[in-house]
C-alpha cells in the first residue's frame, strides 16, 4: 500500500493534469482537498448532480476517485498543529496527552529533565504540538548537551513516537480503534512471550465497552502471572489487598510454604516494594484507557480518595473483591508521574506497625504539585498529637487557618483546593466534626465515648469465643460506670455497637457481640453467623463436604452439634446451600464435577455388632479404610458413624488407637 499525504485541490489539479472544466468545477464547488472529493464520490457515486458538470467531466473525476479510493493508497491528512485543539474531541486529546506523559516517564532521567524544563511537567496539547513536535530538537536542548548524541537520539525518537501517534489520531477518528491499536502495540512489544496475558486483554476488550481494569487484574492474579508459587500464596493469603479477607499470620504462611517466619516477612516486603513491577502490564493501558471517565476520577483535583461506596461500586461492577488499598495502588500506576502515595504501606499489612512512619486507616494519593506546597504528613501528625493530649475543655480551630500552618504559600486559592482533602482525612482518620462555621471541633477527651466504654467492658469481661449478649455487656458497663444503665433500652446499646464495625463484631443472629480484634488474636475465634462460617469454609473447597467435617470446623468457633447446624441450614431462605444426600453439603453457586456430587449409601446395618466383628479389633485408621473399601463409600461417611458408636460407648479406642468392643456393654 502506498501512503500519500492528502493533496490540496491545487496539487491534485497539477498532479493529474485535470481539464479546465474539471478544475473550475472543483474550485467553484469549494472542494478543499482529495479527501473531500473522495467523500462526495462515496456518498453520490458520480458528480453529475453538480451544476454544469457534464458526463465527460464527471467521468474524469470518477476515474481519479477510483484510483485514490482503492486499497492501493492510504491517504494521510496534513496536520495543522495550530488548529489541532479545535479539530480533535476530548477523548482524542486525552489519548495524546496520556501517551505523552506515559512515554515521557519511560525516558532517562536526563531526557525527562530537559523535556520538563522546556515544556513544563504537565504540558497542554497545544504546547506539546507547537513547542515540541513542530521544532528541531536541537533548538530546545542546552548548548552543553548538543554533543550528547545518545540524548539527542533518545529525545528525537520520543518526538517521532508522539508525532506518529498524533498523526494516527488525526487520521482515525475512531477512538476505540486507536486505543486498541496502542494497547496491542505495547502489549506485543513488552509481553510478546506471554500469550496468556494478551489473550485475557483481548477477551475483556471485546466483551466490555469500558475496559474493566480490576477484572483484568483479578484474572492475571488468579493465573499467577508474574508471581512464583510462594509469592502468589503470600500475595493472596497475607497481603491486605482484599475485602473481608481472612489473612494468615507470618507463622501460618511459613508452615504452609515451608519457610521461616523471617523469610516470609522478607518476601512480603519485596512484594510490596515490587508492586509496580508485578503489575507492569497496566502500563500499556495508562495512556489509552480513559481511567478518569470509566471510574469517575478527576486527576486535576490533586487528590484521590477511594471511598467505601466507590470500592463497592467497582467490585459489584467487575465481580472482584479488592479493597481500597489495592484499587488506590492500581490507580496510582495510571498517574504515578504526577501523584505520590501518602503514608507507609507496610502499616496497612502488618499488625506490628512502625510508629515512626505515618499510619493511616485509608490510602490517599496527593499530586506532587500539591505536596510541594503542603505537608499532609505534618497536618495529620499535629491532629494526632492534639488528640493524644488531655483536652480538659472542648475547643475549635478554623479549618482554613489551620491548613495554612502546613503550607509554604500564602495563596488563598491553594487553601480552597486543600479544604476538601483535609475534610476527608479529618473524617476518615479521626472522626472529628466540622461545624457550620468551618471549624474543627476538638472535644473534651477526659470523658470516654460510648463506644470506648463498651470496648472497655468487653476487655474486662475477657475473651470468650461465644461472645457476650448485650445484657451481659450492660451489666459490666453498669459495674464499671454505675451512672450508665441500658437495661431499659438494650436496643440503643446494640445500635452503638453496630455503628462501630471496625471495633465490634456480632456473633450469630442474636444480640451477641465481641471485639473484632479477637479474630486476629485468637485462631479459634470468628465472628458472624454459623451460616457465614460454613459458607466461608465451603467457598475454599472444590468438593461438597460431609456434615461431620463441617461440624468439626464450626466447633472451632461455636459450641454446637450436627443436628443444630443441619436445622439452621434448612431454615436459610437465601438458598446459599445445596444438600447432596448422604450428609454432604455444598454451595448452590459452585459448579462441582458430577462425580463429586454422587455418593453411595452407607447402610446402617454395617455397624451392627455382627458385621463389625469382621473389622474389629484393629487400628482406627484400618477400620475406616476397610469398611469404606468393602462398602464403596467415602471414609468420611464411615468416620461419622464410627465416631458415633464410640461416643455412645459401644466401642472404645485404647491408647494405641486400637478400636475394640466395649466389654462392659456386651
Amino acid at each position: 500500500m502506498k501512503i500519500i499525504t492528502d493533496l490540496s485541490i491545487e496539487e491534485l489539479i497539477a498532479k493529474e493534469n485535470l481539464s479546465t472544466r474539471a478544475s473550475n468545477l472543483l474550485e467553484r464547488e469549494k472542494f478543499n482537498n482529495l479527501s473531500s472529493l473522495l467523500s462526495y464520490y462515496q456518498a453520490h457515486g458520480d458528480f453529475k448532480k453538480l451544476k454544469s458538470c457534464g458526463n465527460k467531466t464527471s467521468d474524469q473525476l470518477v476515474a481519479i476517485c477510483k484510483k485514490y479510493g482503492s486499497l492501493e493508497y492510504e491517504i494521510v491528512k496534513n496536520i495543522n498543529y495550530a488548529s489541532l485543539e479545535k479539530d480533535l474531541n476530548r477523548s482524542q486529546k486525552q489519548i495524546i496527552i496520556n501517551y505523552f506523559k506515559e512515554y515521557k516517564g519511560r525516558l532517562s532521567k536526563k531526557a525527562i529533565k530537559h523535556v520538563n524544563e522546556f515544556l513544563e511537567v504537565n504540558p497542554s496539547l497545544s504546547k506539546i504540538c507547537s513547542e515540541f513536535l513542530d521544532i528541531e530538537i536541537s533548538s530546545f536542548l542546552k548548548e552543553e548537551t548538543l554533543s550528547n548524541e545518545k540524548l539527542i537520539r533518545e529525545v528525537k525518537n520520543f518526538q517521532k513516537q508522539v508525532g506518529d501517534l498524533v498523526q494516527k489520531v488525526y487520521n482515525n477518528r475512531d477512538v476505540e480503534d486507536i486505543k486498541g491499536f496502542l494497547i496491542k502495540n505495547d502489549f506485543d512489544k513488552n509481553f510478546s512471550q506471554n500469550e496468556e496475558l494478551i489473550s485475557i486483554w483481548e477477551e475483556l476488550r471485546n466483551k466490555h465497552n469500558k475496559f474493566p481494569v480490576f477484572k483484568f487484574c483479578a484474572k492475571v492474579i488468579n493465573l499467577g502471572i508474574g508471581f512464583n508459587e510462594t509469592e502468589h500464596y503470600i500475595f493472596n493469603n497475607y497481603l491486605n489487598y482484599y475485602q473481608e479477607h481472612t489473612r494468615a499470620t507470618l507463622e501460618e504462611i511459613g508452615e504452609e510454604v515451608g519457610l521461616t517466619r523471617e523469610r516470609v516477612r522478607q518476601i512480603r516486603n519485596n512484594l510490596i516494594e515490587e508492586f509496580n513491577d508485578k503489575f507492569q502490564f497496566i502500563q500499556p493501558l495508562s495512556y489509552s484507557v480513559d481511567i478518569e471517565n470509566i471510574y469517575d476520577l478527576d486527576f486535576e483535583t490533586g487528590f484521590i480518595f477511594i471511598s467505601d461506596s466507590k470500592v463497592k461500586e467497582i467490585n459489584d461492577s467487575e465481580g472482584t473483591s479488592f479493597n481500597s488499598l489495592f484499587i488506590t495502588k492500581i490507580f496510582h500506576l495510571f498517574c504515578r508521574n504526577s501523584y505520590d502515595f501518602l503514608g507507609y504501606e507496610l502499616n496497612f499489612h502488618s499488625q506490628q506497625q512502625r510508629k515512626k512512619y505515618l499510619s493511616l486507616e485509608y490510602p490517599y494519593l496527593f499530586s506532587k504539585q500539591l505536596l510541594n506546597e503542603f505537608s499532609p504528613t505534618k497536618f495529620i501528625k499535629d491532629i494526632k498529637k492534639r488528640l493524644s493530649d488531655d483536652i480538659k475543655d472542648s475547643y475549635t480551630l478554623n479549618l482554613r487557618a489551620y491548613i495554612f500552618r502546613f503550607t509554604k504559600s500564602t495563596d488563598l486559592d491553594l487553601i480552597s483546593v486543600l479544604e476538601k482533602p483535609c475534610k476527608i482525612i479529618i473524617n476518615n482518620e479521626f472522626e472529628l466534626l466540622i461545624n457550620l462555621n468551618g471549624e474543627i471541633i476538638f472535644e473534651r477527651n477526659k470523658k470516654k465515648y460510648n463506644y470506648e466504654i463498651i470496648e472497655e467492658a468487653l476487655e474486662k469481661l475477657g475473651y470468650d469465643k461465644n461472645g457476650y449478649h448485650v445484657t451481659e455487656i450492660n451489666e459490666k458497663i453498669n459495674e464499671l460506670y454505675p451512672d450508665i444503665d441500658y437495661s431499659d433500652n438494650l436496643q440503643a446499646l446494640s445500635g452503638i455497637i453496630n455503628n462501630y464495625k471496625a471495633i465490634f463484631i456480632h456473633i450469630g443472629r442474636s444480640s451477641t457481640y465481641a471485639l473484632k480484634k479477637w479474630e486476629r488474636t485468637f485462631t479459634e475465634f470468628k465472628g458472624g453467623t454459623i451460616r457465614d462460617i460454613i459458607e466461608e469454609f465451603l467457598v475454599k473447597k472444590d468438593k461438597p463436604q460431609h456434615m461431620s467435617v463441617i461440624t468439626d470446623h464450626v466447633n472451632k468457633y461455636r459450641d454446637t452439634t450436627t443436628q443444630v447446624i443441619y436445622s439452621n441450614l434448612k431454615l436459610d431462605d437465601s438458598k446459599r446451600f445445596e444438600f447432596f444426600g448422604e450428609g454432604f453439603l455444598g454451595l448452590n453457586d459452585k459448579d462441582y464435577k458430577n462425580e463429586d456430587t454422587e455418593f453411595n449409601n452407607l447402610n446402617g446395618f454395617v455397624f451392627s455388632k455382627k458385621r463389625l466383628e469382621k473389622y474389629i479389633p484393629d487400628y482406627y485408621d484400618n477400620v475406616l479404610k476397610n469398611i469404606s473399601k468393602d462398602n464403596e463409600v467415602l471414609e468420611v461417611q464411615v468416620k461419622s458413624s464410627l465416631d458415633n458408636k464410640i461416643d455412645k460407648g459401644d466401642l472404645v479406642v485404647n491408647s494405641n488407637n486400637i478400636v475394640r468392643f466395649n466389654d462392659e456393654k456386651s
